[in-house]
């Protein structure tokens, strides 16, 4: 599918019981279980379902799904802030004693995220010199567990070279985790460059800034030491970031409209004879 029909009708077909198309909102925060035996495998993550709406609910799925296929990754989750997204996708390939490399160019909560509250935690940041795949791959040592750079840095607006990073980081056995909020896949989708995880603040550009707070992880579960859904999860029903059904709902239904005016901004950029950098919209 285009992304544009992704970002309408994504992650949803229609309602098994009603067959109603649009997404309903799952007010529920308790599920029933066939067995005792079911709720265990449940709990346990061995099968398919959900259990408690601190953990994973119905409409935030939609949400997950829909920015999961946006962006070309196995599966998103989806949490309160867009730090705690980063913070999730940084805290679960991360150890006490390891570090992570970044560009120094960074939207200033998260540099905050990386200075002082990792630190405290036992994970040390490594700031590059510059976001020059060079500097980045100088700053690595044996105790690095990934790489984080912003795909355009927000708010310095400049652009990272994606496959390059992927290259260094995958030649190191870490993953790349990439922040595409300015992007947003529209224009870049750094899955497709060799990325491993992918994070957004949806109130930017893939949403409404004025109507909810709701971010999103995405990742591709493709690469080494790359994070699939399940382990965020896992994080998520111990310290609770998850959002209400509700603001998933209202989140997931604009995720078109911003995704047009980019890629329309996109072509304009393309066809510019003053526009000296450009980042081209995916194809589809």
């Amino acid at each position: 599918m285009r992304s544009e029909t992704i970002a309408v009708h994504g992650g949803f077909d229609h309602d098994p019981t009603t067959k109603a198309v649009a997404v309903p909102i799952y007010q529920t925060v308790a599920y029933e279980f066939d067995s005792a035996d079911h709720a265990a495998a449940l709990f346990d993550l061995e099968a398919e379902g959900y259990r408690y709406s601190r953990i994973a609910n119905p409409t935030n799925a939609v949400l997950e799904k829909r920015v999961a296929e946006l962006e070309g990754g196995v599966g998103a989750l989806s949490v309160a802030t867009g730090q705690a997204a980063l913070y999730y996708a940084l805290a679960n390939v991360a150890d006490h004693g390891g570090n992570i490399v970044a560009a120094p160019t960074l939207y200033g909560t998260t540099h905050t995220l990386l200075q002082h509250v990792l630190p405290r935690q036992g994970v040390d940041a490594r700031f590059a010199r510059s976001t020059a795949p060079e500097d980045m791959a100088r700053a690595i040592d044996v105790n690095t567990r990934a790489l984080f750079c912003e795909s355009v840095g927000n708010p310095a607006g400049n652009i990272c070279d994606v496959a390059a990073l992927a290259e260094i980081a995958h030649a190191r056995g870490i993953p790349l985790i990439v922040d595409n909020t300015v992007a947003t896949p529209a224009l870049l989708r750094p899955i497709e460059h060799g990325a491993d995880i992918v994070v957004h603040s949806l109130i930017k550009f893939m949403g409404d800034t004025a109507r909810r707070l709701v971010e999103s992880s995405s990742t591709a579960g493709v690469s080494a030491g790359a994070i699939t859904p399940n382990a965020f999860r896992c994080s998520t029903s111990r310290t609770t970031p998850t959002m209400g059904s509700f603001t998933s709902i209202i989140s997931a239904k604009p995720l078109i409209s911003r995704g047009r005016a980019s890629s329309a901004m996109s072509k304009t950029l393309e066809r510019s004879p003053n526009s000296s950098t450009t980042i081209r919209a995916s194809p589809g």
